[in-house]
């Protein structure tokens, strides 16, 4: 029975997750955020706009994928218009089927097909050297399967896009207020 207990402990901690409903911080003011947030993040280096976990330990956990950043914009009123929050995975499957039951299906999964290189260089400037790369490519609807670019969906009065980039196996999520609102 012990061993059962534990597993149920340990099960409920690695998937317990912060039921933070972002979308409702939406124009709302910037002040506010932080109650929403909690006191593990702090906004010291990129002032109000980006929020990180200094403890490297210490992770948040979002429909089963871990996050420790979370950046913002604001209106000339300060208050929020996206809450973009950055995880260093791509979102799983069953993370994207936990955010399905709350969110409903996407209204768009969209995949990267015919990806052409147009330009190549490097550029150099004192101790700095960045390697450059201009492509185009083509966006189709898909599934999740075919590792998507970007997923959407629409609600009434906001919109949340995933960002998935898969080769540098990072993805985000962004609660933002539709552009026409």
């Amino acid at each position: 029975m012990d061993n059962l207990l534990l597993s149920l402990i340990l099960f409920i901690n690695y998937y317990a997750m912060d039921y933070i409903e972002f979308e409702n911080s939406l124009r709302k003011p910037i002040s506010d955020f932080r109650e929403v947030i909690g006191n593990d993040f702090e906004d010291k280096y990129f002032g109000k706009d980006f929020y990180y976990i200094p403890d490297e330990s210490i992770k948040k956990n979002y429909y089963g994928t871990q996050y420790s950043s979370i950046s913002v914009l604001v209106d000339e009123d300060d208050k929020l218009r996206s809450i973009t929050i950055h995880f260093r995975e791509v979102i799983s499957r069953k993370s994207y089927d936990l955010f399905v039951e709350d969110y409903g299906l996407p209204i768009n999964i969209l995949i990267v097909e015919n990806r052409q290189i147009i330009s190549e260089g490097t550029y150099t400037s004192d101790n700095f050297t960045q390697h450059l790369v201009e492509r185009s490519f083509e966006l189709r609807e898909g599934e999740f399967e075919e590792n998507p670019l970007y997923i959407i969906w629409k609600k009434e009065h906001f919109q949340i896009k995933a960002f998935l980039r898969h080769k540098q196996n990072i993805s985000e999520i962004t609660f933002s207020i539709p552009a026409d609102d």
